[in-house]
């Protein structure tokens, strides 16, 4: 059987998604059932009873830590290219780079949670995501899976994390642990929070 590509992946748990909060409906107006949860994550009522909550997320790994952000923000995975340096940016900005027709600014987060940088690999990719229409690109140094979990299993941020900025923090997810992600957390992240630090992002 023929491995299936991230994008494939993405598209499919996006299609689900939608096809399943589509069967839980606010009144007449055609519209899913959704909630705001912890920070700015969307959450989808996943059946009519709504007894469960649950949120999707991509993880990733950066340096020793796996974390996440929800898919229904992130538009592609793709691999590092024609990453074009502009001066004067935020030192977290690695550039721009065209993808198919749009400039894309890319962000090193890396640089943003304040860990060490290092050289791309053959499993760097950059997640591009939109909010507010602006897309940019986030480089991790993998992916690891996608990950459905109940609100419920999204905790707050603790007062002090050790080794990383919390600032673009939601909270921690907890999952089960499994062969990509041997510790069965993840820290979930708010891309509006890092787009709005980024000199290269408009604020409107």
């Amino acid at each position: 059987m023929k491995k299936k590509s991230i994008k494939e992946l993405l598209d499919e748990k996006k299609s689900a998604i939608n096809s399943s909060a589509g069967t839980s409906m606010s009144g007449n107006t055609g519209e899913p059932s959704a909630k705001q949860g912890p920070g700015r994550i969307r959450i989808i009522n996943q059946n009519d009873t709504g007894s469960e909550k649950y949120i999707h997320l991509i993880s990733f790994k950066i340096d020793k830590y796996y974390f996440g952000v929800n898919i229904l923000q992130i538009q592609e995975v793709v691999k590092p290219h024609d990453i074009t340096r502009v001066p004067h940016l935020d030192a977290s900005v690695l550039g721009i780079m065209n993808l198919r027709g749009t400039i894309t600014p890319v962000i090193d987060l890396r640089t943003c949670l304040e860990l060490p940088s290092i050289s791309f690999s053959e499993k760097t990719r950059i997640i591009i995501v939109k909010v507010k229409d602006q897309m940019v690109g986030l480089t991790v140094d993998s992916v690891a899976e996608i990950i459905g979990l109940p609100e419920k299993d999204i905790e707050d941020t603790p007062d002090a994390i050790s080794g990383i900025d919390d600032k673009y923090i939601i909270g921690i997810a907890k999952q089960t642990t499994t062969a990509a992600n041997e510790t069965g957390m993840v820290v979930v992240l708010d891309p509006e929070k890092i787009m709005l630090k980024k000199a290269c992002v408009s604020r409107n």
